[in-house]
């Protein structure tokens, strides 16, 4: 009984929630019909018409909403006090879209992207066939944003785009303290739909090892802030030295005067007290050169 109960609470929920006015919708023609607003309407009636030699028409939300409740959908609700219909421009956009997806696919390597959708923020007759797309340089932590073509005349037309698609994320399994490091122990890659991030998202965990920067609580969305490339050398620990000389390899101990990453040059002392600089070159190893 309590998942039938459910089942029909989350249908009128669906419900409600797809009987919402847009802001914004795109028409082919000056004529403006209930199917625009209403995809499946029984039958077809003209609402609205653009003014001559206009390609954008404003009406009041409640207004809108008196008409669609006299054709018979008294459930439409708006969230903004006025709707727009705008005349979708007859210019080639595949060339935006393309610009869009090579964006996102060259910071999200394995993204999986559904669809693109790109629409000027007004009427444009024509569009030149030579012109550059540039999107903001954060453009890639949200799925949707505003970007501008520049044209050889040095103008700028703008254009509102949404990207839907899918990108994996490391998700932390438990809480991870500073400076522990990530692995599949405490973290896990997942798939989850691009919407809005704060920051660039950390993706994998194979190629380069990982230490927190910070606390994170379990469930938490990795990103680049949250962690720096881990130190396999810390300091005050005693790594093992190696220097080739004359094909021969002579090692000895020391003690590490700093934390050091793969390939990071730092300072190391010996038992003598000595201080010599020195190479990482894996987990307590470094080497003289």
């Amino acid at each position: 009984m309590f998942f039938k109960v459910l089942f029909f609470l989350l249908l009128t929920l669906s419900l409600i929630a797809s009987d919402r006015v847009q802001s914004n919708y795109y028409v082919d023609s000056d004529a403006i019909y209930l199917s625009h607003v209403v995809p499946h309407a029984k039958e077809d009636f003209k609402i609205f018409s653009l003014d001559r030699g206009q390609y954008i028409k404003r009406v009041k939300a409640q207004e809108l909403l008196e008409i669609l409740k006299e054709y018979g959908y008294p459930s439409y609700t708006a969230e903004s006090r006025y709707v727009q219909f705008t005349k979708k421009s007859p210019i080639d956009l595949s060339k935006i879209e393309l610009s869009v997806r090579e964006f996102y696919e060259k910071k999200y390597p394995d993204i999986k992207i559904k669809t693109i959708s790109v629409r000027p923020r007004g009427f444009i007759k024509s569009l030149s066939e030579n012109y550059s797309v540039k999107l903001e340089r954060d453009a890639h932590l949200s799925r949707d944003g505003t970007l501008y073509v520049k044209t050889d005349d040095h103008k700028k037309i703008f254009f509102d785009y949404d990207v839907e698609a899918q990108i994996d994320v490391i998700v932390t399994k438990k809480k991870i303290k500073r400076g522990e490091e990530l692995s599949l122990f405490n973290a896990t890659r997942k798939s989850i739909i691009l919407e809005r991030l704060r920051a660039m998202p950390l993706q994998d965990l194979q190629k380069i090892s990982y230490e927190s920067k910070q606390h994170l609580n379990n469930g938490h969305i990795v990103t680049m802030r949250d962690v720096k490339q881990l130190s396999i050398v810390k300091r005050n620990t005693v790594v093992s030295v190696g220097l080739r000389e004359n094909n021969v390899v002579i090692s000895f101990s020391a003690k590490a005067l700093q934390d050091g990453k793969l390939g990071d040059t730092i300072m190391i002392q010996k038992n003598n007290l000595q201080r010599l600089k020195v190479v990482v070159i894996g987990k307590n190893r470094v080497e003289i050169r």
